[in-house]
C-alpha cells in the first residue's frame, strides 16, 4: 500500500529523510485533543455491584469490623450522603481514576508514527490531494510530502530496530460524533475476573477519532512498545517525494539533488489557474542532469 507523511519543511525533516529515519512520537504529544478521550456507560445491575463489594472490596475493609459489615456499612453511609447515590460515588472516586491511570499508562507505554494510506487506486490519490493536509502538515505548500511503501517501511523498521516490539492499526473514525465507549459493567467484572475487556476498550479509545475534521487523513498508525524516538528504516521504502510550490529555492534544490542520488520521482504540487475549481496540479520534476 501506498502511504503518505506531510513535512513542514524545518530542517529535522530533511535531516530525517536524508539520514532515512522517521519519529516515534508520544501518544501525549499528538494534535488531537480528544485523544484516549471515552464515555464511560454507568449502566450496571446491583448483582454486579454485590459480586463487586463481596470479591473486592470485602478484601481490604477499611476498619475493624468484619468485611461483611464495612460493605454494608460504606453502601449505606455513601448511599445517604452523595447526590446520585452510591454508584456514583463509585464512578466518581474508584473507577473513573482507576481508568484516568490505565490509560496515562497507555499512552506512556506506546509511541506512534502517523501517516495517511491512499484512500483509492488514482495517480495521485486522497489524502495526497487534499487542501486542508498540505495546510496544516506542510506549512501550506511550504513543506513537502514523502511517499512511503508500506510493507517495505514497516519490514524495514523490524529489520533494523530488532529490540521494538511493532504493530500497525488503521484509525476509526465515528461517523455519529459520539465517543466510544468504556463501561462501568465491564470495569467492575474485569476486578472480579481478571479479564482484560476494559484494556481493549480504552485501546479502542486510543486508535478512535471523530470524522470531523480528522477522517480526511484516513490515518494509519505503526505503534511501538518504546518511549518517543527516531527509528531508522532503509531508503528503498522512499517511493516519491512530492514539494509545495511555495518552498523556497534551496530547500526545492536539495530535494531534487535527494531524488536524483536516489532514484526517487518528484513531483512539484501547485494550485492551477487553468482550472474552475479549487484543487492541485501535480507536475513532475525533471532529476537528471
Amino acid at each position: 500500500m501506498r502511504i503518505f507523511k506531510f513535512r513542514h519543511g524545518s530542517q529535522k525533516d530533511f535531516e530525517a529523510l536524508e539520514q532515512s529515519y522517521i519519529w516515534f512520537s508520544s501518544l501525549d504529544g499528538l494534535n488531537d485533543p480528544f485523544e484516549g478521550c471515552f464515555y464511560l456507560d454507568p449502566e450496571v445491575s446491583d448483582e454486579v455491584l454485590f459480586k463487586y463489594h463481596k470479591n473486592i472490596l470485602a478484601r481490604e475493609p477499611l476498619s475493624n469490623i468484619s468485611p461483611a459489615d464495612e460493605v454494608v456499612k460504606r453502601f449505606i453511609d455513601e448511599e445517604k450522603k452523595q447526590v446520585g447515590g452510591y454508584k456514583q460515588w463509585l464512578i466518581d472516586h474508584m473507577t473513573l481514576p482507576e481508568l484516568e491511570e490505565e490509560l496515562e499508562l497507555l499512552k506512556k507505554k506506546y509511541s506512534v508514527f502517523s501517516c495517511s494510506r491512499a484512500a483509492e487506486e488514482h495517480e495521485h490519490p486522497s489524502p495526497l490531494n487534499r487542501m486542508a493536509l498540505w495546510g496544516y502538515y506542510a506549512n501550506g505548500l511550504r513543506g513537502f510530502c514523502v511517499e512511503y511503501d508500506e510493507d517495505i517501511l514497516f519490514s524495514s523498521i523490524q529489520e533494523l530496530n530488532s529490540e521494538m516490539i511493532l504493530g500497525k492499526s488503521l484509525i476509526n473514525y465515528s461517523t455519529d460524533n459520539l465517543l466510544p465507549v468504556v463501561s462501568l459493567k465491564d470495569t467492575l467484572m474485569d476486578s472480579i475476573e481478571g479479564s482484560a475487556k476494559t484494556h481493549a476498550a480504552l485501546l479502542n479509545a486510543i486508535r478512535t477519532k471523530a470524522s470531523s475534521p480528522w477522517s480526511v487523513e484516513n490515518e494509519l498508525r505503526f505503534i511501538a512498545e518504546s518511549p518517543s524516538k527516531q527509528v531508522a528504516h532503509c531508503k528503498k521504502a522512499i517511493k516519491r517525494l512530492y514539494i509545495g510550490s511555495r518552498m523556497n529555492q534551496a530547500d526545492k534544490d536539495r530535494l531534487l539533488n535527494y531524488g536524483r542520488e536516489n532514484g526517487v520521482e518528484l513531483f512539484e504540487v501547485m494550485h492551477s489557474t487553468q482550472k474552475k475549481t479549487y484543487g492541485y496540479t501535480f507536475r513532475k520534476c525533471l532529476t537528471t542532469n
